[in-house]
């Protein structure tokens, strides 16, 4: 078993949106809360049904005064405190009691004036095996290890192979901070050109135990990173509208050129556009395997070592993931858990770039799992 998709969540997110449409008070203000890719395919569904969105509230200040999808982003107390009794705002997200909890206290009115359009913590958690009575469930440490595992046997075949792979995200602020595992963190995080992720993906076609998810096969996953998987293991893996039945795996990102200045916004624009058209096609099989060829073409417009830009276009720090080509001409090792692997040269810039003061621990109150899934051992 390499990979078998579940489509629940999708078909719940459609069901929603046409209940929503069908009592939805066309009087009052409609907006969208938060700029995931949820929210796209939301705005997408909606547009298609003549629902105008009329504005984006997002607590991430560099996300506001842009556009997203083409509606302009606002900060909540902003856009929300004067209007509250005359909008609608749609929540779906894993954030959602932290958002329900923030427009309240705006004076907004739970189901008056907020809207949950999908239940994500409960619909994401709620899966597991049928038959998981035959396999022995693995602690989060079993599945740290086997993470690690994974991470290995990646800088393994890249060396072989002399393919370009960087620590990124979660995992290279944990190298950096902790010397590991950032201790509320449950994922690796790595990031790699495309034309190598590529190669990547083929190489591991005829592996016995481990496999590239991604975009480049033909199993129907979609989404901003592939999966490497171990196959001696077996999950849930959701990430919406993903839910995925495979292994303990680690995310790869893709790393794209980028044209100078503002063109690079206007490219991750027209990447992001695209992404969201293969979100809204996954109803049909041929027509998203042709957006996704799309996809992947654009995303390889740039050449990666000629571009003084660089970024993982389709991440959900948007235009924060724009960084120098330089910050990744190079690598440097750095320790890992027991181990060294490769990071970016220009580490500490990058880091500065995503998360300002990388060095400073965040609130209590936001050191938790982001991520959803049990996994067991196939013994």
């Amino acid at each position: 078993m390499d990979c078998i998709l579940h489509r629940e969540a999708l078909e719940t997110l459609y069901r929603n949106l046409d209940i929503f449409i069908g009592e939805y008070d066309r009087k009052k203000i409609l907006v969208m809360f938060g700029t995931n890719k949820i929210a796209g395919m939301i705005i997408y569904y909606l547009k298609k049904h003549n629902i105008k969105i009329s504005g984006i509230i997002d607590n991430d200040v560099q996300r506001q005064g842009q556009e997203f999808y083409g509606i302009k982003i606002y900060s909540p107390k902003e856009y929300i405190c004067d209007k509250y009794k005359d909008v609608c705002v749609m929540i779906a997200s894993s954030y959602q009691d932290e958002m329900i909890k923030q427009l309240e206290g705006f004076g907004c009115i739970y189901s008056k004036n907020i809207v949950k359009i999908i239940d994500l913590p409960m619909l994401m958690n709620e899966y597991d095996f049928e038959n998981n009575q035959k396999y022995r469930l693995m602690s989060e440490d079993d599945i740290k290890q086997t993470q690690l595992g994974i991470l290995k046997y990646l800088k393994k075949i890249c060396t072989e192979n002399n393919l370009r792979y960087f620590l990124c995200g979660g995992t290279l602020l944990g190298a950096v901070r902790h010397n590991g595992f950032i201790p509320w963190d449950d994922d690796i995080d790595v990031v790699m050109e495309l034309n190598d992720l590529i190669k990547l993906s083929k190489i591991l076609e005829k592996d016995k135990r481990y496999r590239l998810i991604s975009m480049f096969d033909d199993s129907g996953y979609f989404d901003e990173c592939s999966l490497m998987v171990d196959l001696n293991t077996v999950s849930y893996i959701n990430r919406f509208p993903m839910q995925v039945e495979a292994g303990v795996s680690i995310d790869i990102f893709i790393l794209s050129g980028l044209p100078e200045g503002k063109k690079a916004i206007e490219a991750m624009n027209k990447a992001k556009s695209i992404e969201l058209e293969c979100y809204n096609t996954l109803y049909s099989k041929e027509i998203h395997k042709q957006t996704v060829s799309k996809l992947i073409d654009y995303l390889n417009k740039y050449t990666f070592d000629e571009s003084v830009n660089v970024a993982h276009v389709l991440g959900r720090f948007m235009y924060r993931e724009i960084t120098k080509q330089e910050y990744f001409s190079e690598a440097v090792q750095l320790t890992f858990e027991d181990e060294k692997f490769s990071c970016p040269c220009g580490y500490k810039d990058y880091l500065r770039d995503i998360y300002g003061n990388y060095m400073e621990l965040p609130p209590v109150e936001e050191r938790k799992k982001h991520h959803y899934f049990k996994a067991y051992y196939k013994e």
